[in-house]
């Protein structure tokens, strides 16, 4: 058992980890991770091959410009656990990619203290088993790099699972960029709330893609951000009539729902079109 505490800036390794490499049990990290590097491994914030929690209770925690050998990292996992906790007004941000193999990451599901902060993401989620508790609310965001690159929050879950207990949850995808988040095999135990760009020049928006889906929960429609030229006072009635696709799995048994506030906004534009 073991409590880490203080910064990690400017370390660096040839093989994995580059800031931390984990083969035990880390009981609890309270740290920035700042411009770590691996030259040839995995992880240039952290490697995982066992269990550990990053923990935002007393201070935000921040991950920026970690990179290995060709791009911006912070976490590779091997098969490991990580839970990401972060209290009420704290937030944990990444901003390099999260990758592994096989690896779990659960997300608001630590003590009464350190749970229903802000957890955001920008950069590419992949390879790793997403479970939300405790109704967390996950951003997909953006960043601009040191490079002056620009990176997206983007859910690449192919061949693994995202899933949310009884509480529910939220994934923000607003960003003004339109993004295709895979969340792979999907069990919702309870509606999730999907925020989300869409324009309706291009008849783009945000999608979701699923290879299989179970539980009882639906995907709600909370807000949408128009991008474009248009915006929801030039909705007009041919704005009613086209068909944009964000389910682009094709799983029978995953449902779309409206939030009550865009069941309004939808019947208070066709009343006035009408």
């Amino acid at each position: 058992m073991r409590y880490v505490t203080g910064d990690y800036v400017g370390n660096s390794a040839t093989n994995d980890g580059g800031a931390i490499y984990n083969s035990g049990n880390i009981t609890s990290i309270t740290a920035d991770f700042i411009g770590n590097r691996v030259t040839n491994g995995k992880g240039a914030g952290i490697y995982n091959s066992d269990t550990m929690a990053l923990v935002a209770e007393t201070k935000d925690m921040l991950f920026y410009d970690n990179k290995d050998n060709t791009k911006y990292n912070d976490i590779y996992q091997n098969n490991g656990t990580i839970a990401i906790n972060a209290a009420e007004n704290h937030n944990i941000i990444f901003n390099g990619t999260i990758e592994g193999d096989n690896g779990t990451i659960n997300i608001n599901n630590g003590t009464a203290q350190n749970i229903n902060g802000n957890y955001e993401f920008n950069n590419i989620i992949s390879g790793n088993n997403i479970a939300i508790f405790n109704g967390a609310k996950i951003k997909l965001d953006k960043i601009t790099q040191t490079d002056n690159s620009v990176t997206y929050g983007v859910f690449n879950l192919s061949g693994q699972t995202f899933a949310n207990d009884e509480n529910g949850g939220s994934i923000d995808t607003i960003n003004d960029h339109i993004d295709a988040q895979n969340l792979g095999s999907v069990t919702l135990n309870s509606n999730l709330n999907y925020k989300f760009d869409m324009n309706l020049a291009t008849e783009k928006t945000d999608t979701i893609e699923t290879s299989y889906s179970d539980g009882t929960g639906k995907i709600i429609l909370s807000e949408i951000n128009l991008l474009g030229t248009k915006s929801w006072e030039d909705f007009g009635e041919s704005d009613l009539n086209k068909k944009i696709q964000i389910l682009t799995s094709g799983i029978a048994n995953l449902q779309l729902g409206l939030s009550t506030d865009l069941e309004t906004l939808f019947e208070n534009k066709n009343n006035k079109l009408g």
